[in-house]
């Protein structure tokens, strides 16, 4: 699943201790160059061609919240919605066209909505991270092809949380561990690549690791131990799998993406440098307002004076990836950079609503959400 700021679930979460980061960044450091944010770019116009799911507009299908969504290389457009099990299946012209899956245990059930993921071949995964099940559809008919619990690595306590690709007998899958929760700076959970075989076992171990997501640890009384919650405008990891079978990854604490082959070889990091994004007293105010009156000073003085770099990774389909930059608070369109993925030349800028999420972008399309509720679908054209 493509990870960015609207679609934030509990699975990938924590910065760890600097020493590991470091350690990542180094064993991933086969190349490196720094690009320069000011450089010429084509300016790409994203032009809205398809809206699913506005009640406002008389469709008659609805998103409670879409969950994860992808798309198949016949334009197809899968989604997974939270108030329901399984998945639907939207036409390219945006007619429902299936509705797999339904609440339960037994094949083609699911206890929690899935993750989706479509192979090159056009094959459905769908991962239901309540019992570690993966189950897997044939492509058009959609027909139940294979079942596979995904294993745990009880030796570290990390659990699966995503599955990023399907490889000749093989699946490349994120895993997420938790360590001590009295580190004192929120630095507790770790994302970690792994490659398992078809009958769901580990078989290679630490292809990538990387912290997953600062917390705040908010003290109350009425707990026997600090309550953890995703820091606020704090900083994140963003593991994705790109169109070239490479595993770029980043801590968005600046612009500095990382590459990992499926076989473990460092392929190059790239840095885009860019002027800091200060926090304001009024956005402080704002996000701290979102939690219980007797927590909102411990989460407001944990708030970074300054944001994240960018808020979303997602690769495309032509070797590119897109990242969306942080903005100040009056600017009300946020900046994507589009960049050569290799490389991190800065191909294309765009801008779209801030409150506007990019989820997949494939064959000259970009697919995404209207707002935070994520209960509108969009497609947008895009254009040079």
């Amino acid at each position: 699943m493509v990870m960015n700021e609207l679609t934030y679930r509990p699975g990938t979460i924590a910065p760890v201790a600097s020493l590991v980061a470091a350690g990542f960044l180094a064993s991933a450091c086969a190349t490196e160059g720094a690009v320069n944010p000011g450089a010429s770019a084509e300016t790409m116009v994203l032009t809205e061609s398809l809206r699913i799911g506005d009640e406002a507009a008389g469709d008659t299908v609805y998103f409670n919240y879409v969950w994860d969504m992808t798309v198949d290389s016949q334009g197809r457009i899968l989604v997974a919605d939270n108030s329901r099990p399984g998945f639907r299946v939207f036409t390219p012209g945006g007619a429902l066209a299936h509705e797999i899956g339904s609440e339960g245990e037994g094949p083609g059930e699911f206890m929690e909505t899935p993750l989706l993921y479509v192979s090159v071949q056009d094959s459905v995964y769908a991962f239901d991270l309540n019992s570690n099940r993966l189950t897997v559809y044939s492509p058009d008919s959609y027909e139940l092809a294979r079942l596979l619990t995904l294993g745990e690595d009880r030796s570290s306590g990390a659990s699966p949380i995503d599955v990023l690709a399907s490889l000749p007998n093989r699946l490349v899958v994120q895993f997420e561990h938790i360590v001590r929760r009295d580190l004192g700076d929120g630095h507790d959970f770790f994302t970690e690549i792994k490659i398992l075989d078809l009958a769901g076992q580990i078989v290679r171990d630490s292809l990538v690791v990387i912290p997953s997501m600062q917390h705040t640890l908010v003290e109350d009384e009425s707990f026997p131990r600090p309550i953890p919650f995703p820091r606020q405008f704090g900083r994140r990891s963003f593991v994705v799998l790109g169109s070239d079978d490479v595993i770029y990854a980043g801590w968005n604490e600046n612009i500095r993406i990382s590459g990992t082959s499926t076989d473990g070889a460092a392929t190059g990091t790239f840095s885009i440098g860019r002027a800091p994004v200060f926090v304001t007293s009024t956005e402080k105010d704002a996000r701290a307002a979102n939690f219980p009156r007797e927590w909102q000073e411990q989460i407001r003085q944990d708030i970074p004076k300054t944001k994240p770099a960018f808020n979303a990774l997602v690769p495309d389909d032509e070797g590119q990836l897109w990242l969306k930059l942080s903005r100040p608070e009056d600017v009300a369109l946020a900046e994507w950079l589009v960049v050569e993925a290799q490389t991190g030349s800065i191909l294309a800028k765009a801008s779209l609503p801030a409150t506007a999420g990019i989820l997949a972008v494939r064959q000259g399309k970009a697919y995404g959400v209207l707002d935070e509720d994520q209960n509108v679908l969009i497609v947008w054209d895009i254009d040079s």
